[in-house]
Formats: structure tokens, sequence, C-alpha cells
């Protein structure tokens, strides 16, 4: 988060970050950050971990194997192509929204989260 103080007021201004993938055997590792916004493109990465994040919201194209979210609270993931299978473990308030063409091949797989929406 970027902090900006305004006559001892705080603002928070959310950063945008982009990721861009060169090869289909890139794995994506975003770890520790907190209220971002981060946008991957390129080709398909092989896969995504998002470890240890809040309010962050994340875009992605297609994704070869998963894509995981741990240890993690408000999370927002919206895949642009296809995922075949996410992962959530230890996550709060985490919104996934799915392509039309993830609609029907994306499997879940949950463990101990709370408030899961998928849309």
């Amino acid at each position: 988060i970027a902090n900006q103080t305004t006559s001892g007021i705080s603002k928070f201004e959310k950063v945008v970050l982009t990721i861009h993938v060169f090869d289909t055997q890139q794995h994506v590792y975003i770890g520790n950050c907190h209220g971002v916004s981060i946008q991957i493109h390129g080709k398909k990465a092989n896969a995504i971990l998002i470890d240890s994040c809040s309010r962050v919201n994340v875009v992605f194209g297609s994704v070869a194997e998963t894509c995981e979210v741990i240890n993690s609270r408000k999370v927002a993931l919206e895949t642009l192509g296809l995922c075949p299978t996410f992962a959530l473990d230890k996550t709060d308030a985490i919104t996934v929204w799915l392509s039309k063409e993830s609609m029907n091949t994306s499997s879940f797989v949950t463990s101990k989260c709370t408030e899961v929406n998928i849309s």
C-alpha cells in the first residue's frame, strides 16, 4: 500500500502491479502483498500461488494447472481464460469470478476457508 499523509490524515492509494509471463513453464508466486491489484499478462502460466496476502485482487488469463490461495484474507480472483483447479486453504473472504470457459471445467478444493463466493 502506498501511504500518503496530508495534514496528518493518512490516505491509502491502491497499487496496481503487472506481471508478464513469457514461458508456459513459469509459476507465479505472490506473497505477503496487501492492498494490491495484480494483473498477469502474457502466455499461460503453469501455476499461480497466492500466500499470506490481504485485500488483493488478481486478474489472469489461462493457467495450465492450478491457482492456489493459502493463508490469505479478502482476496478476489478473476480468470479471463481457463483454470482447471482452484485450491483454497486457510483463506477468509475470497471471491472467484470464472470466465465462461472455466464455468464447466473448473474444480475447487477448499480447506479451513470461510466466506467463499464463486461467480
